[in-house]
């Protein structure tokens, strides 16, 4: 043990006052481990006026006692209190230092007591003090937390309360600002306070709370806007802070207070204020919000002077936040939405955004309401989200589409576009077990229209090799416009019998039956018939000759380009007009002179605008410049 060790485990053996006056005495010029050796004793004998001196000499303590300090200010209070009455001493300045350091927060009402009667530095100190007490206690709970609850405990945070209320009393005897911005940090705590002292304007505090508000400096000031809107002697300067806060792009402080948006007047409020281009975030300022400002973007979009369809795409924006809380917001104010405006367009399309989206949760809520609905877009919706990544998802979509799966895509197949004609279809195939069963009985039909649709649904679908036998019974039928769609739909169905049949046709006497068996050969990649498909590229009809030739041209006939020049310079302005199409469908660069001279002497008009579009996307896909045309 050291020798000045010794010395003070004699010293806490003797109980007399002077042994703690002395070590008092001679804490400001201790050295560093014997002031931490004086502190510590001072603490443990607990002398009222002897620890004292622990706050009066706070200032000249090595940082070592001063975090003692700090950690046994709770075993200070009468201290503190004594210090503070010690006006003529650095003792009330170290009690406000003290007191603000250790975040003791019920000894507040010592600091509102240093703006009575002092120093003007003094008063400073004690309203930042209270200030920095008022936003540690009350500032908005982390991202983490997802709590409006104070950090200290009840009893604590109404001290706070108290004593700031006691300073905005006093105000036009000390006149700091930093009270009035304690005010805005206590936030919600804050409206008793504003309501009883604040409420007139002859109120000495009340037009310098005004200005603070409408200038939106302060970060606490920021976040209490919209707590003070529905306060009438603030309401107007509440406006001008909100339009400053948009202004500086700090909505975010702003929107941690969007739980009072479910106020009446506050909603009345914001709308007042006539225009809203600066009161919504961009995309790039949304990418830094916490979430308990982003999680008010929702009810802000409703409260904004905005038209019904500026707000559902405000909403249907906000799908993309990295926040489940916040995009499920959106999605509920969407649906309320709906709710109140029942005829406008783009809502359900704006809610079935919400069904992609990454937390099964949003996701089936947004489902579930277009389900209840009956909006027109969900047999493609269900049809897509069969194959969702979420069980739950493609379980719901399977139950509701299956029920209405074949009636509906049969009735909407003509109205469908081919990429949706096949995704629906496919869904249907794979969650109802009677969909072919279902289209077996419309081929069975006598129905001329039934057994066209039925045939076109089983060629859209490849589903040829289910329905082979009937299809190449009608690809024999006298009807040769139910023969021809027969031929087309055999395209998908691989075994001989169906070739045998697909063959047949290209000797058919109609033009469209013989062209469909050249397309559905061609699909089928079979090469069997390639003499009847030179025959054939010398027909008189314009499309078998043109789908003979483009046969030909897939599989490498020598003779197909010089077939395909002579459909092109053919008399007939049918014939050059289906060339015309092969080359385009083809990209065919080796007769682009020929097409180029089509271009410009053709007789017929139409072939002339025909043939002039296909040299200029030969040209651009070539990325040749437009000045070398003619060259070409």
């Amino acid at each position: 043990m050291s020798h000045i060790q010794e010395i003070f485990r004699r010293l806490r053996s003797i109980h007399d006052p002077s042994v703690d006056y002395a070590m008092a005495a001679a804490l400001p010029t201790a050295d560093p481990v014997a002031a931490k050796l004086i502190g510590l004793l001072l603490l443990e004998r607990q002398h009222p006026d002897a620890t004292i001196a622990l706050v009066s000499y706070y200032e000249q303590l090595p940082p070592e006692v001063q975090a003692i300090v700090l950690q046994n200010t709770s075993r200070l209070y009468p201290a503190l209190r004594k210090a503070s009455a010690r006006t003529a001493t650095p003792g009330p300045a170290n009690a406000i230092r003290i007191i603000q350091e250790s975040k003791a927060g019920r000894l507040a009402y010592l600091v509102a007591e240093q703006l009575h009667n002092r120093p003007a530095e003094l008063r400073a100190k004690a309203a930042a003090c209270l200030l920095d007490l008022a936003s540690w206690a009350f500032s908005p709970a982390s991202a983490a937390g997802g709590s409006r609850v104070p950090r200290c405990d009840a009893v604590t945070a109404q001290y706070i309360c108290k004593s700031v209320e006691e300073a905005v009393a006093q105000y036009e005897g000390h006149e700091q600002l930093a009270v009035l911005e304690a005010l805005a940090a206590l936030r919600y705590e804050a409206l008793p306070i504003v309501l009883k002292h604040l409420h007139l304007r002859e109120s000495a505090a009340c037009q310098p709370f005004r200005d603070l508000l409408a200038g939106a400096e302060s970060p606490h000031v920021r976040r209490s806007l919209v707590v003070f809107l529905p306060v009438p002697v603030l309401m107007r300067s509440a406006v001008e802070g909100l339009v400053q806060a948009g202004r500086k792009r700090l909505l975010a402080d702003v929107l941690t207070a969007w739980h009072c948006l479910v106020n009446p007047r506050v909603v009345q409020a914001v709308r007042r204020q006539g225009s809203s281009d600066l009161l919504w975030p961009t995309a790039m300022e949304l990418t830094g919000w916490e979430p308990s400002s982003a999680r008010g973007l929702a009810r802000w979009a409703t409260a904004l002077p905005l038209e019904p369809l500026e707000q559902v795409r405000k909403l249907e924006s906000l799908n993309r936040l990295p926040d489940v809380g916040a995009r499920l917001a959106a999605l509920r104010e969407l649906i309320g939405l709906h709710e109140r405006h029942r005829r406008l367009a783009g809502i359900l399309q704006a809610v079935s955004t919400y069904c992609n989206d990454a937390h099964v949760a949003v996701a089936r809520v947004a489902l579930r309401h277009l389900i209840r609905c009956g909006w027109d877009g969900l047999p493609r919706l269900l049809a897509r989200l069969v194959n969702s990544e979420h069980p739950e998802l493609r379980d719901l979509a399977s139950q509701h589409l299956a029920p209405m799966g074949f009636e509906r895509l049969w009735r909407g197949w003509d109205r469908l576009d081919p990429r949706q004609r096949l995704s629906i279809g496919r869904a249907l195939i794979k969650i109802d077990p009677r969909f072919a069963s279902h289209l077996a009985e419309k081929l069975g039909s006598t129905r001329r229209g039934d057994l066209l649709r039925a045939m076109a649904i089983i060629q859209g679908l490849s589903q040829g090799a289910l329905f082979e036998t009937p299809l190449i019974a009608l690809s024999r039928d006298p009807d040769v416009v139910i023969a021809s769609a027969a031929v087309k739909a055999l395209g998908s169905a691989h075994s001989a019998e169906a070739v045998a049949a697909l063959e047949a046709a290209l000797n058919h006497t109609d033009t469209r039956v013989r062209a469909n068996a050249v397309e559905a050969l061609q699909q089928l990649r079979c090469t069997g018939h390639v003499g009847r498909l030179v025959e054939m590229a010398r027909d008189e009809e314009n499309r078998p000759r043109a789908n003979a030739i483009q046969a030909l041209l897939e599989v490498g006939m020598g003779q197909a380009i010089a077939a395909l020049e002579s459909m092109l310079q053919d008399h007939r302005s049918a014939q050059r007009t289906s060339a015309l199409w092969v080359v385009e469908t083809m990209g065919l660069i080796d007769v682009a002179r020929l097409v180029a001279e089509i271009s410009i002497t053709d007789p017929d008009p139409a072939v002339r605008t025909l043939a002039t579009r296909i040299i200029r996307n030969m040209i651009d896909a070539m990325g040749v410049p437009t000045d070398e045309m003619i060259a070409i």
